[in-house]
């Protein structure tokens, strides 16, 4: 098939080449439906029609990209019932266009059109004049918008004083740095040059002083200004009422302020002394303000952290910690399902982080601890971690910025006013030291009580009588040796060394895969094989032809799986099969395991016992002949189908229990005990065991 030389995907291309000798043979609209059903969910078709259902013409949206973006969706419907008809797309456009379009399609000359790509391109025409008005209308509005700014800002701009050729007055010169700190220590106006006023630069209605009478200021002005003050007011403070008219938008407001002397001196504005009108206000708020900090702990599995600053950012959108700090303190790194974006605040210099750590922070003397948080690693930080909005939501904590204070909400809890301890030392001799500390001390408390047990309550057991005991104990382990030997002997058959031949397992019990949706096929690729590993695996599969457990497959339904290598080097690796998306697929079998508190109290009514465990437990229960294509997995060396029981199946630990409970259900509770392949045996004596 032509098409199948042109598959982008690799997974639809390994099911091209499983399934190929059955596809070639369909027609075109059989095989579209084939890949279909297998790759797409079910309720796609449904899906697809809502979205084109949804699809509405935007303001800003041309209607030949609104038409085109419809018809590829319409597409996707193809050789479906549910495509749309040239008539039907027709009825969608028309409902679904703008207040515009919708208003010229009711025209009888568009209704004439019958044709549906003359009726688009007649529509196409007028959306043309669609566009071309809307952007001329928005190029008024934004003309108009910037000249009302422009007035806006030139209203609230004083015009500067005549020139004394013109009949008005002469500018007087630039305030010297002597008339600038007279100004400011005695209460004067930078621009009327007037001392112990109320007036500042500006709301000072005076105005500049005459330059052809100005003199320099001096001591005697002060002196001067000070008797005119004296004359007028009875005392040196003095509460000042002022009316600030500010012309905004021709609207204008009148705010009445009250403020002593040396407040109004403290907030004013202040004036550059280069005799402008022009307003320079002083913010009374600090530029910059320390940051908000907190002292904690960082729990670490590797070692006791010492306390660290940390940063609290309440309009930071997650969690930070440096890469260093998570070195050192050994926390897990973990990967992140999608790269996180990060940037400074220009927006420039954008990069991805792609690993988190759980933090979990408390604080110096763990009065209070928070809960796990996942903290993204960046690789540099000028703060150790920054505590974001995340931590502060999932801790109920409220940053109060007036008095610095961090409180948990329920509790009132200040995290932050808490001293920090001193440094401890962690070394290994101060912590061995202290562990003998502990150990002579408690030898100490208890020496009374460990000699009065020694002398009163433990008889002194005699030197032959203990050589004795360990003889007998010794002989009666050399007896159990022997005894186990011997029942290896006579029941050889049962202690196979090779794997369980299938003809020898029973036909009366199967294991089965009830699958929850059998019509979803399942297929995946072949995981890598290490070359190291690939004798060890051809030998593996060969043992399990030769046992008949694998025969070549032809199965539609593909699992991988792969090899992980055992702690013991000379051991073979351990076969796992990757069924999960069978696993998935599979209703659950309800047999339960049994509790292990139940069998550890049955065990306690004996004095002898004795464990097996049984091999390739689950290779000795076929699976039903009808199921064994689900079984199908993918190796170095071909397709292969399991005949018995595989491993890593969601219902094999269930099927196994089944089995052998019902083949031990009498013995359960009075002498032994069955858990997957162990069972435990116990009794009173060697001789009844």
């Amino acid at each position: 098939m032509k098409a199948s030389c042109g598959f982008q995907d690799l997974t639809v291309s390994d099911w091209y080449a499983v399934n190929h000798e059955k596809l070639d043979k369909l027609k075109w609209t059989e095989f579209i439906a084939a890949l279909r059903k297998c790759f797409l969910p079910r309720n796609w078709v449904a899906t697809t029609e809502v979205k084109l259902l949804n699809c509405h013409q935007r303001e800003e949206q041309t209607f030949d990209d609104w038409v085109d973006q419809v018809e590829k969706i319409n597409v996707l419907l193809c050789s479906s019932t549910s495509a749309f008809s040239d008539d039907r797309l027709r009825s969608h456009l028309t409902a679904n266009a703008v207040v515009d379009l919708r208003d010229f399609v009711a025209k009888p000359t568009t209704i004439a059109v019958t044709d549906y790509e003359d009726w688009k391109a007649m529509m196409s025409t007028r959306d043309i004049t669609r566009v071309r008005d809307r952007l001329r209308m928005l190029h008024l509005i934004n003309a108009h918008a910037a000249s009302r700014s422009s007035k806006v800002s030139s209203s609230g701009v004083s015009s500067m004083p005549t020139a004394a050729g013109s009949g008005g007055k002469k500018h007087p010169l630039v305030l010297t740095d002597e008339e600038k700190e007279l100004l400011k220590k005695f209460g004067g106006c930078f621009k009327c040059r007037r001392f112990f006023v109320k007036c500042r630069t500006g709301s000072c209605k005076t105005g500049p002083p005459d330059g052809s009478t100005y003199h320099a200021l001096t001591m005697a002005d002060v002196d001067a200004a000070r008797s005119r003050r004296d004359k007028e007011n009875k005392s040196s403070t003095v509460a000042a009422v002022e009316d600030i008219v500010t012309d905004m938008d021709s609207s204008s407001s009148v705010v009445a302020a009250v403020a002593d002397l040396a407040a109004s001196v403290a907030g004013a504005s202040v004036d550059d002394g280069s005799g402008s009108d022009t307003d320079n206000f002083q913010y009374v708020a600090p530029l910059s303000v320390p940051h908000l900090s907190f002292t904690a702990i960082i729990h670490s599995p590797s070692e006791v952290a010492s306390p660290l600053p940390l940063l609290i950012d309440s309009g930071s959108p997650t969690v930070l910690i440096r890469d260093d700090l998570v070195s050192q303190l050994k926390l897990r790194r973990r990967k992140l399902p999608h790269p996180y974006p990060m940037g400074n605040a220009w927006g420039e210099g954008r990069k991805s982080c792609n690993d988190y750590v759980h933090l979990k922070v408390s604080s110096p003397d763990f009065a209070w601890s928070s809960v796990v948080c996942q903290a993204i690693i960046v690789p540099s930080l000028f703060a150790p971690v920054i505590l974001g909005r995340p931590f502060l939501k999932a801790n109920k904590l409220l940053v109060d910025h007036a008095s610095d204070a961090v409180t948990v909400a329920n509790t009132g809890f200040d995290i932050r006013n808490h001293p920090t301890p001193a440094a401890a030392d962690h070394s290994h001799a101060a912590l061995c030291a202290s562990q003998r500390r502990v150990l002579d001390e408690l030898r100490e408390r208890t020496r009374d009580k460990l000699e009065a047990t020694e002398a009163n309550i433990l008889p002194r057991v005699p030197a032959v009588l203990a050589i004795r005991e360990h003889l007998e104990s010794v002989a009666q382990h050399e007896q159990l040796l022997c005894e186990n030997a011997s029942m290896k002997r006579e029941f050889a058959d049962l202690f196979p060394s090779s794997l369980p031949a299938v003809e020898r397992l029973p036909t009366d019990v199967y294991h089965c895969f009830e699958l929850k949706q059998p019509d979803i096929v399942i297929h995946r690729r072949q995981y890598d094989c290490p070359k190291q590993y690939r004798e060890v695996w051809r030998k593996m599969l060969q043992d399990h032809l030769d046992a008949g457990h694998l025969h070549p497959s032809n199965s539609p339904y593909v699992s991988p799986c792969f090899l992980i290598p055992k702690s013991d080097p000379t051991a073979e690796p351990r076969w796992v099969n990757d069924y999960r998306l069978l696993n998935n697929n599979t209703v659950p079998d309800s047999h339960p395991l049994p509790k292990i508190a139940d069998i550890l109290s049955d065990c306690a009514k004996g004095k002898v016992w004795g464990k097996t465990d049984m091999i390739n437990a689950f290779f000795q229960t076929r699976v039903h002949p009808n199921h064994v294509k689900y079984s199908a997995i993918t190796t170095p060396w071909g397709l292969y189908e399991w005949t018995v029981m595989p491993q890593c199946c969601r219902n094999a630990p269930a099927t196994h229990q089944r089995r052998r409970f019902s083949a031990l259900r009498k013995y359960i509770g009075k002498f032994c005990h069955v858990y997957l392949d162990d069972i435990i045996i116990w009794s009173d004596s060697v001789e009844q065991h």
